[in-house]
């Protein structure tokens, strides 16, 4: 073989190894991404719980404070 082709083969070789690492590199990518969609789906979830039960808590604190306004609690003593 010639030094050009032993060149070209080592080119070659080389590109296949770095062609082999970029999948795998973009499969972990996918991966890890895959995993924090999962991750801010739960966080998602648990805020929108949280943000509910607030405005139920709100809503019923807004009750109350209408009851006595219009004189729906006996006042103390």
């Amino acid at each position: 073989m010639s030094e050009s082709s032993d060149l070209r083969e080592f080119i070659r070789e080389q590109s296949l190894i770095a062609n082999r690492r970029m999948d795998q590199y973009a499969k972990e990518l996918s991966e890890w991404r895959d995993k924090m969609d999962r991750h801010f789906d739960r966080q998602d979830r648990k805020l929108d719980d949280l943000l509910a039960e607030s405005r139920a808590q709100r809503a019923a604190l807004f009750k109350m404070m209408d009851r006595l306004d219009s004189g729906g609690a006996a006042p103390a003593g």
